[in-house]
């Protein structure tokens, strides 16, 4: 099915944007690539890992990235993850592209290969800072209420919002080629990263900040304010959610299981993973041996 025959009947205005929610997938359930369009995500809300050529990046709030026509990709460990996709056709990317002198700079920005180069394309995930996404946002929000109602006028509303809105990302990409270091979300991004590599690590609240070059109350309201709840209690979530994956994908005992995702009492493990997911670990491993 072709996604950009969208209720607004343009032949020739191949462009649509869905809002979409995953929460609480902890298994690679969703992989899909789309043969026919491009696939730009803006994420709203919560949190996920993103999956693509064989690697996984922590994505949240302001993050954007591309899929271009036939890349696989995929979302994992969702939590509470709004997205919003926008689906463009290859010939209204090329007309847009058509409109920028710097089109190099933008290419490079959003991942395109580089027709000059062999070398496969660089798949980067950026970040909005916090003016832009509030206007990003609030565009995607009005193309999807016309979407839906489609009242008088809503095909040239939509088209005025989505030239409006590629074009903000375009011209974002040519004065920021990259996330700044000193930029408070992508320091607390960066380290939503770490510790999903590292989750089993052992992480305290101190060495978390310090880690991410904030003071701890400074890093405990950054965090809160950007992922949407508090770092102790989101590397938890984290931790479990693990140990959930592990449960379904192993036979280690539930001790060892445990361990490996950071808890090195079992009972506190049973307990809080029974708070969670509304059983004990052997209790879930069971009921999902069974579906």
């Amino acid at each position: 099915m072709n996604l950009l025959k969208t209720k607004l009947n343009w032949q020739d205005f191949e462009f649509q944007v869905l809002y979409c929610v995953h929460d609480r997938e902890t298994d690679v359930r969703n992989s899909h690539s789309h043969d026919d369009y491009y696939e730009l995500v803006v994420v709203r809300e919560g949190n996920a890992s993103h999956g693509f050529g064989g690697a996984k990046n922590r994505i949240g709030p302001g993050d954007v990235f591309l899929i271009l026509p036939g890349e696989t990709h995929y979302y994992a460990e969702a939590r509470k993850l709004g997205i919003y996709n926008i689906l463009f056709s290859r010939h209204f990317f090329a007309q847009l592209l058509a409109e920028f002198q710097g089109a190099i700079e933008i290419e490079a920005y959003l991942g395109l290969p580089n027709a000059s180069s062999p070398k496969p394309r660089s798949f980067e995930i950026r970040h909005f800072d916090q003016r832009l996404f509030f206007q990003i946002t609030e565009l995607l929000d009005e193309i999807l209420l016309e979407e839906k109602e489609n009242r008088s006028g809503a095909r040239l509303m939509v088209l005025g919002n989505a030239l409006k809105l590629l074009t903000l990302i375009c011209r974002h990409a040519k004065k920021n080629a990259a996330v700044q270091s000193g930029d408070a979300a992508g320091k607390i991004h960066g380290m939503v990263r770490e510790l999903d590599r590292s989750f089993a690590e052992e992480w305290s609240l101190r060495s978390m900040a310090e880690a991410s070059g904030f003071s701890v109350g400074g890093f405990r309201q950054q965090f809160r304010r950007i992922i949407g709840e508090p770092p102790v209690a989101w590397l938890l979530s984290l931790r479990l959610e693990k140990a959930a994956h592990l449960l379904r994908s192993s036979t280690l005992p539930v001790a060892d299981v445990a361990e490996r995702c950071g808890f090195h009492d079992s009972n506190y493990f049973s307990r809080q993973f029974h708070r969670k997911f509304g059983c004990s670990p052997r209790r879930f491993r069971q009921r999902d041996a069974a579906q």
